[in-house]
């Protein structure tokens, strides 16, 4: 019994760290500029997927579709020739993701899904339009496509986040970050040391 005690004390030491940091966090800083396809596995714990009419991109600086200043700036992951949707699949579930969208300017709605595909929270970012023209002149595509909002999703046992495809409007996603759930660490470290101690 005292080696269990002592057992689940060094797990929670072990474990509560590790919870405390990101599981996961890109900037695409570090992939190659160029035309991905449709699916970027690259990177550990995260896949990125669209569909076949949309293509991923790691933009340079010259992928301006729209007029937008933030949407071509350099590393970012666009998705191109839409409509198309841009699916985030995570390895392990996560409880909170965040990330920075930019280059749309049509309300977009993003959805997280659970390991069971049960709808588990939703936001939708609205592109309000009430004049002609934007606060500084410009058409209200060019104003928007010039605005990064960041997104915030939570809830519990989220796998997957889906970018809603929305008209023809190209948009993209830059540092994502997610926070694991509390169970899936300490699932790990029980099974860190069940080996061990069978060792």
């Amino acid at each position: 019994m005292k080696k269990i005690i002592v057992s689940l004390i060094v797990l929670v030491v072990l474990v509560m760290p590790c919870y405390a940091t990101w599981i996961y966090q890109e900037d695409f800083d570090d992939l190659s500029v160029g035309q991905y396809g449709n699916n970027i596995t690259c990177c550990d714990g995260v896949s990125f997927f669209s569909e076949e009419t949309a293509f991923l991109v790691i933009t340079d600086g010259s992928y301006d579709r729209g007029h937008g200043i933030e949407h071509s700036l350099p590393n970012k992951l666009s998705v191109f020739n839409p409509p198309s949707d841009l699916w985030i699949q995570f390895d392990y579930p996560v409880n909170n993701v965040g990330f920075w969208l930019s280059g749309a300017y049509k309300t977009r709605t993003i959805y997280a899904y659970d390991s069971d595909d049960n709808e588990v929270v939703n936001y939708t970012q609205l592109y309000p339009m009430e004049e002609p023209l934007a606060p500084d002149g410009t058409p209200w595509d060019v104003y928007y496509d010039r605005q990064e909002y960041y997104i915030n999703l939570q809830g519990d046992d989220i796998t997957k986040v889906l970018i809603q495809a929305v008209g023809f409007d190209s948009f993209s996603i830059d540092d994502i970050s997610a926070i694991p759930e509390p169970a899936t660490f300490i699932l790990l470290g029980l099974g860190t040391l069940f080996l061990r101690r069978r060792k």
